[in-house]
């Protein structure tokens, strides 16, 4: 069984598995951020619509970024993505 330093140095199955774990860690963020928006939206405004939840859990890092910022701003939960 190769060791992961050895996979990542072979040139036929280090590039996909560094693509693969890239991806993976990117979409882990994400989760994460997506988490910790809820709870800071349940906090704040109470239970959290299920159209805001789908809406935040198809958004990239960076968007969930900036709806965190808003987060700061707006008065109602329906002004995040306005």
């Amino acid at each position: 069984m190769l060791s992961e330093r050895e996979i990542l140095k072979n040139a036929v199955f280090g590039p996909p598995y560094r693509e693969g774990r890239e991806k993976g860690f990117a979409e882990g963020e994400a989760k994460g951020r997506v988490e910790f928006l809820f709870d800071m939206l349940e906090k704040r405004f109470g239970l959290v619509p299920p159209d805001v939840r789908k809406r935040l859990r198809s958004m990239k890092s960076g968007e969930l970024t900036e709806v965190g910022m808003r987060l700061m701003e707006v008065q109602r939960i329906e002004d995040l993505f306005a």
